[in-house]
């Protein structure tokens, strides 16, 4: 279950007791709610050949060297530790207006992601880390639009972008990659593409796939995971007779490459959430990820 299907699950058990049909709603045998590309009446090998557009994409966009964080020599990778960063919303009301002001009016997604590689790359560059390409897998949503579920069962696929060096030194020049790269995915269907090929992956035993997913980059496959969940929780006030005061995203740092950024608003207020294993970063390191961050979203001639 993925961090909208929780929403969707959340959202109806505190609106319960609700109707049968509703419920059945949120179980993956309703397979209208999900968008797809590939009938399943056709062929293995059609199948397998749309599915290889994108693992073809993919070996291109994680060509070695990766950008990511060195564990620190005196620490111990050994547990998952979160930092929020909260903005107000008259700062939300701000970087709203900034994304538009720069023509990212529907894509946030992209100015978050953009800010949050500029904030990484400060940390790094203070650790004389060397510079490398940054590769940034966000999950994309494949529920239809205006649909309730379902909660259960993988719904998601991936973008995948690649962000070089000479562009992250400039705030818009990265933004202006970013954009073309969704758009590039997009019209060649990768993100519907890389979910055939998850479906065709699923059935193989867990360690051939294992190996298949490490691939030649030895499972370094991203820089840093990133997502941005929209507005959270809706007019979801009560939730099983409690009042609802906050709504936070903790995703999951894998051990590799240890660090997720996540972007998420809920009643009008932005928050960035970091997961990160505890060997990455210091508490120094956070404060000048945080200090970049608002920078770059916040602009003094903002």
């Amino acid at each position: 279950m993925d961090a909208h299907g929780a929403e969707i699950l959340m959202d109806h058990v505190a609106r319960a007791p609700a109707k049968q049909e509703i419920l059945e709603g949120l179980l993956p045998s309703n397979r209208e709610n999900v968008g797809g590309r590939v009938k399943r009446s056709q062929g293995f090998g059609e199948r397998l050949s749309y599915a290889r557009k994108s693992v073809r994409y993919i070996a291109d966009a994680s060509a070695m060297p990766i950008a990511t964080l060195k564990p620190n020599g005196n620490s111990r990778e050994c547990a998952d530790q979160y930092c929020t960063i909260s903005f107000s919303e008259e700062e939300t009301e701000r970087i709203v207006l900034q994304c538009e002001t720069i023509g990212l009016s529907y894509y946030h997604s992209l100015f978050y992601l953009a800010a949050a590689a500029r904030a990484l790359h400060a940390v790094r560059l203070r650790k004389k880390e060397g510079d490398a390409p940054y590769l940034v897998p966000v999950p994309l949503n494949l529920r239809r639009k205006g649909g309730s579920g379902p909660a259960f069962s993988n719904n998601v696929s991936f973008l995948f972008y690649r962000i070089i060096p000479e562009e992250i030194r400039d705030f818009r020049t990265m933004v202006v990659s970013l954009k073309d790269q969704m758009r590039n995915q997009v019209m060649q269907e990768i993100p519907h593409s890389y979910a055939e090929m998850m479906k065709i992956l699923r059935r193989l035993p867990l360690p051939l796939y294992s190996r298949l997913l490490a691939g030649p980059t030895g499972g370094r496959l991203a820089s840093f995971f990133f997502s941005y969940t929209g507005e959270c929780c809706p007019g979801m006030d009560n939730f099983m007779g409690q009042q609802v005061r906050h709504v936070t995203h903790l995703a999951p740092a894998t051990s590799i490459p240890g660090l997720s950024v996540v972007f998420m608003r809920h009643r009008n207020r932005l928050k960035a959430i970091l997961s990160f294993r505890d060997s990455l970063l210091a508490g120094d390191d956070l404060e000048l990820f945080e200090e970049q961050l608002r920078k770059d979203l916040l602009p003094e001639n903002g």
